[in-house]
Parts: structure tokens; sequence; C-alpha cells
């Protein structure tokens, strides 16, 4: 049954109602959204571009989701980027600023490449007894 059966079956003296309640409480090194945004608007990187934002924005959004502070520390490695004593969105806001520079994107695409046959080993029963970090 769609959606559009189960609204036209309610009666209409029927409503739904509903409590969102925001979670204040997270991990030092887990960011919320707001912090997200805040330090997005601090970044250097805005262009005139909305549509380079929205990219910008979801690559720093992917980088604090799905990776730890030691992957981060990986890839800054692999780039060639010292971090001494930064914090997670520093790392984050410091990859992302390297990665929209147009003549680092042949680094960038090779170290992309590398992580996902990475990732593949990983995943293979045989082949992810080699893979020792990351």
């Amino acid at each position: 049954m769609n959606i559009m059966n189960i609204m036209n079956e309610m009666d209409e003296n029927e409503h739904i109602t509903y409590n969102i309640e925001e979670d204040e409480k997270y991990d030092n090194d887990d960011l919320n959204i707001r912090d997200l945004l805040d330090e997005f608007e601090k970044m250097d990187v805005h262009s005139s571009n909305p549509l380079q934002d929205d990219v910008i924005f979801a690559q720093m959004s992917d980088y604090d989701l799905n990776f730890n502070i030691k992957q981060l520390t990986t890839i800054c490695e692999y780039y060639g980027i010292k971090v001494y004593k930064m914090k997670k969105i520093e790392i984050i806001n410091t990859i992302v600023a390297f990665e929209m520079i147009s003549e680092n994107i042949e680094i960038v695409m090779k170290r992309q490449q590398l992580w996902r046959y990475m990732q593949e080993l990983k995943e293979d029963k045989f082949m992810k007894k080699f893979i020792l970090c990351f």
C-alpha cells in the first residue's frame, strides 16, 4: 500500500502528532551539523558558485561521518600535509581545501583510487590479512 492510499483511508478527524527532540550529547571527535556548518562558513574556499559550495560541504560531511582522525591523518600524510595537534574539523578543512585546488586533482584522484583498492582488498576473505592499516 502506498502513502497516498494510506492518506485516503485516514479519517478526516484523525490527526498525526510527533515530537522532535535534539540530543545535545556527542563525542568530542564527532561534530554535529551546526559545528560543521560554522566551520564551512569560516573556510576561505567559498566561491560564487553555490553548486561548488554544496560539493565542499558534502565533502566535509563525508569526511566527518565516514573517517576517523587516524584515517584523516593518513590522507594528510599521503598528500604531504603535516598535521600536528589539529582537531578533527581542522584536519577535514585542510584536506578539503587541498582537494579543491585544481593543481592537486591528479594526486587526489590517485589517492581516491588507491583507497578504493584498499577497501576492496579489506573486503576479500583472503586478501584482508595483507592490509595492515586503514
